[in-house]
């Protein structure tokens, strides 16, 4: 080992180069604050509107929730770590203007981020999967969520214990005195790490593209739900730009100032993963909090709609389950459109003009018979009555009126 200045340094410095020990030469480090700072302050924003939408308006908390709590967790622990390497001078400086001990502080945090950046990834992932598995019920794209999920939480597990035992001793992965045992080629791993993020990334993006293109609404709607899904997926850009960015920093034998800008992505793709699987819910975030900003006021179909001289007015029926097999789309609880095969699980939203005038031929005996119900019942934050076409005989009951 280079002694340099009186002080053991795992590289020599150039020769020209003035080592200051007390001031060294950084890089990266004003950056990687400021990504991390409006990162998390935007994850925070858009993870505090999808926890309020789903407990405050929708009254649930799904497993896909929770998951997204946990990337949160674990995205703040990877940044955590990250930013404490800059914070003590480790990263972002040259391996000859740190202490070997400081070089062997640097192996041990530098080993720790991406253990734990591994399972915020893969919980981020399951959380748009679990969210997929609502959009349609068709067996094809049931089983093509189901698949990506095992891939997610396989590879995640590798990943995972591959990073943790790299090294025999396990030591050897921080300690670089140890001169004894093996390690497996970590350049490799974490490449691979980096192009299975990048495969599952474009895989997420193109899987519900056939759901939305066969969806039954506005092209303009269609194009909406197609930015979201992409918009979702902007972490396919920073994972791509961090690989890129990894490849020559793998041959680089000045590690601590190599990997300084990869980390500064990472802070940025950590976020993003956060903010991206917290978009479904905006739109129900919005309706409910400032419907004005979403082009919607408190008179919308979201407010709960009443029909005059009919209080709490329920039919009841059986339903044909001869339909079409998914020609019947419902307002799921994010607020955007869905496939569903039973029209009873869904809300059927219409202006409040069009559900008068159902109401009305209803009323008049026409010829498609009605069923109403009470979708406020159901829980699910939304107090709006809607109607289904049935083909059975109705029976009206009113707490103010009978109707034989």
């Amino acid at each position: 080992m280079p002694m340099t200045k009186g002080v053991l340094t795992l590289l020599p410095a150039p020769e020209g180069y003035n080592v200051d020990f007390a001031h060294p030469q950084r890089q990266a480090e004003i950056e990687t604050y400021w990504v991390a700072a409006v990162g998390n302050f935007l994850a925070l924003l858009f993870i505090g509107q999808r926890v309020y939408t789903k407990l405050a308006v929708l009254r649930t908390f799904q497993l896909e929730d929770g998951f997204l709590v946990a990337a949160w967790i674990t995205s703040i622990g990877t940044q955590a770590v990250l930013l404490h390497m800059f914070s003590v001078g480790v990263v972002g400086v040259h391996a000859w203007e740190i202490s070997l001990d400081q070089y062997n502080f640097y192996s041990i945090l530098i080993l720790v981020a991406p253990v734990i950046y591994a399972p915020c990834s893969g919980f981020a992932k399951l959380t748009l999967l679990l969210f997929y598995r609502r959009i349609s019920p068709q067996t094809w794209f049931q089983w093509s969520i189901t698949t990506m999920i095992c891939i997610v939480v396989g590879y995640t597990i590798v990943i995972f214990f591959s990073l943790i035992f790299a090294c025999n001793p396990i030591a050897k992965n921080w300690d670089i005195t140890i001169t004894e045992g093996y390690c497996i080629n970590r350049a490799a791993l974490y490449i691979v790490t980096a192009v299975l993020g990048i495969l599952t990334d474009v895989i997420l993006l193109v899987l519900p593209i056939p759901m939305v293109l066969g969806l039954q609404m506005p092209n303009l709607q269609k194009a909406g739900l197609l930015l979201m899904f992409t918009i979702g997926s902007l972490t396919v850009v920073t994972s791509i730009v961090r690989l890129v960015i990894l490849l020559p920093v793998l041959t680089n034998t000045d590690q601590p100032w190599a990997i300084a800008f990869p980390c500064t992505w990472i802070c940025a793709e950590a976020n993003l993963l956060v903010i991206c699987c917290s978009l479904p819910t905006l739109r129900k975030f919005f309706r409910d909090v400032a419907p004005k900003i979403i082009g919607e006021s408190d008179n919308s179909p979201s407010a709960p709609t009443h029909f005059p001289g009919h209080t709490n007015l329920r039919t009841f029926g059986r339903s044909s389950n001869k339909r079409k097999q998914y020609n019947k789309f419902g307002e799921s609880e994010y607020g955007m459109m869905t496939l569903n095969e039973e029209p009873s699980d869904h809300n059927l939203r219409g202006d409040r003009d069009r559900m008068q005038r159902r109401k009305n031929q209803v009323d008049a005996g026409s010829a498609d018979k009605g069923h109403t119900w009470d979708a406020g019942s159901r829980g699910d934050g939304d107090s709006v009555r809607a109607i289904v076409q049935t083909k059975t005989m109705t029976v009206f009951y009113s707490d103010e009126e009978n109707h034989n």
